[in-house]
């Protein structure tokens, strides 16, 4: 009698059916900063911005781009 192992028991969905689930993630950031002085006064302003993308696939079928 084979009994089945932790490892398949975790790809299992409720209904019995095995799938592969991936995801990839893409993060990207700009950031500027400038330092400006007049007389005896210093200004420092800065910034920054980031873009992220995670894509999901099932199966190696696209399921969603968040």
């Amino acid at each position: 009698m084979n009994f089945p192992t932790s490892s398949d028991i975790a790809g299992l969905t409720p209904d019995g059916s095995a799938y592969t689930t991936t995801s990839d993630l893409t993060q990207t950031g700009v950031f500027a900063q400038d330092r400006i002085e007049l007389g005896n006064w210093g200004l420092l302003v800065g910034g920054r911005y980031d873009w992220t993308e995670t894509v999901a696939t099932r199966d190696g079928v696209n399921s969603g781009t968040y």
